[in-house]
């Protein structure tokens, strides 16, 4: 039976109304929006810069109200975005081109950039950690020397748990006397490492019990501090120049909006301008966005060093030198931190192929910082500790931090004379006792194996170790009252390792040992 027209046409009048229903439907609200936009302050806003990042209080400067401000003024909205330390995502997003830039360890970029070729640049220096990083545990689990203090060699125990997060600050936090100081039971994977998703998640894992040690940035450090029987191990506050966060901006964002890159290192050093002439603002600012009071935000912002324009100028860009790319500070960092990864097995090879400069762009901090007039001032870098001598009972009343890994340093037969090789690696450990560890004194000790005659033992060790604190004056420039050289002769045998030959054991015993001390403040 054949078909009205009017049945059809009525057919095609009911698809094309709903058709129209349907397009209404998905235009009205963007119409709507546009015209919310255009009869609104809206209409004045460009854009976003999109950054993403993590709960850190180190970058309470990127996210603050003032930074926020700044921007809406010049027709810009901050999307931030946190991720609850999951690096790898942030890398991978940031490859996409989902974020202008991002906030992060250099690190954990040197860890997952590789994979995406370094898709952005360090422009800028955030801080500094002086202890908002820290490896924290309870006492009572963790061997003490003398019932509250416990040295960095403790952790060199396989049965303790360890919670941290992988691939980030807390990571590295252990990497780092793990090759300094000799864990080596905790260089392979193992009952101890518990991974944890971020340093909120360490830190319950640390106050249910479930873990013996935690690994956290702040403001978590300070909240574990606050359950009883936890003491801080080791932390960022004693290890220089390789806790250092960082703004990593695209290189695409460079390339076609370099202006807005500007707008933005502008803003963000003005932020930190006027918070820091105004610190009861800051704090009270701070403490509300990390739901802390304004005494914990005081003592954490005494754990962390912010870098000014001037700081990253002078200091970390290295920008006395007119302008040429010269020995930075950044440049040392990226190196010592590439070299301890690699050491602890994080990376098989250098990702950047010994060319740390792939991964930083100065212009923006240059710029800023000599269009305000003040390159002449060409500030002193920082003066290095003084110490003050110190008498033989003053030396002995110093607490041990730990004893630092030093490959075996040969001597020429017999003698208390540097080998070359011996010479090399007193040349690495000096690089760390300057660069990493300059806040402490040093306590050189000399050790033998079991001699026919223990006067001569004696006298050789300690022949030893004032061979090696005369090359650190000399040859390093080390202050001869931070260093205090001790021979043992063969008193302190080091443990016999389980299977270990005779003729391996006897090997290791003559050796010389850098222990780090300071002042008891107990």
């Amino acid at each position: 039976m054949p078909i009205k027209r009017s049945t059809i046409g009525v057919f095609l009048l009911l698809v094309l109304g709903a058709l129209a229903i349907g397009v209404w439907k998905f235009l009205a609200p963007r119409f709507f929006a546009k015209g919310q936009v255009a009869t609104s302050d809206a209409a004045k806003i460009q854009g976003k810069i999109a950054g993403a990042g993590d709960n850190y209080i180190g970058y309470e400067f990127i996210r603050s109200s003032e930074m926020k401000r700044a921007l809406s003024q010049q027709g810009f909205l901050l999307d931030w975005q946190e991720d609850n330390g999951d690096y790898r995502k942030r890398l991978t997003e940031f490859a996409q081109g989902n974020y202008d830039f991002i906030v992060l360890p250099i690190n954990s970029y040197l860890t997952h950039g590789a994979a995406h070729k370094f898709p952005g640049v360090i422009t800028t220096v955030i801080s500094e950690s002086k202890g908002a990083d820290a490896i924290v545990g309870y006492a009572d689990r963790v061997t003490a020397t003398n019932g509250h203090e416990v040295k960095i060699n403790a952790l060199n125990n396989a049965n303790l748990r360890i919670a941290f997060t992988p691939d980030s600050p807390s990571s590295f936090l252990l990497s780092i006397p793990v090759v300094h100081f000799g864990l080596d039971q905790l260089r392979f994977a193992g009952p101890w490492r518990v991974e944890a998703q971020g340093s909120k998640d360490a830190l319950e894992k640390l106050q249910k019990k479930l873990v013996d040690v935690a690994i956290l940035w702040e403001p978590d450090v300070s909240r574990a501090l606050e359950i009883n029987g936890v003491k801080v191990i080791f932390s960022s506050e004693q290890v220089r120049g390789l806790i250092i966060d960082v703004i990593v901006f695209s290189r695409e964002a460079i390339r076609k909006r370099p202006e807005l890159v500007k707008m933005f290192h502008r803003d963000y050093f003005r932020a930190i301008q006027i918070y820091t002439n105004d610190r009861p603002r800051m704090t009270k600012e701070f403490a509300k966005s990390a739901d802390l009071s304004e005494k914990a935000i005081e003592n954490i912002l005494n754990k962390i060093d912010y870098a000014d324009l001037a700081e990253n100028a002078l200091q970390w860009f290295n920008l006395r030198s007119s302008g040429v790319v010269g020995d930075e500070q950044i440049i040392n960092s990226i190196r010592s931190i590439t070299d301890i990864m690699i050491r602890n097995g994080e990376l098989n090879t250098d990702p950047l192929e010994n060319n740390p400069f792939l991964i930083t762009n100065r212009d923006f901090v240059a710029e800023l910082y000599q269009s305000g007039g003040l390159a002449s001032l060409g500030a002193p870098p920082t003066a290095p500790k003084d110490f003050a001598p110190l008498s033989e009972g003053e030396w002995k009343a110093l607490r041990e931090i730990g004893t630092m890994a030093i490959r075996p340093i040969t001597f020429q037969q017999s003698a208390g004379i540097l080998a070359l090789a011996g010479k090399l690696e007193v040349d690495a450990a000096a690089q760390a006792l300057i660069n990493n560890y300059p806040q402490y004194r040093v306590l050189i000790k000399g050790h033998t194996s079991r001699g026919n005659v223990a006067e001569a033992d004696l006298k050789l060790s300690q022949d030893r170790a004032e061979a090696v604190k005369k090359y650190l004056e000399v040859v390093h420039g080390i202050d001869p009252d931070r260093l205090r050289a001790v021979g043992l002769g063969s008193a302190e045998p080091l443990p016999r390792l389980p299977n270990e030959s005779e003729r391996a054991y006897q090997y290791r015993l003559p050796r010389v040992e850098f222990v780090l001390v300071e002042e008891n403040a107990i």
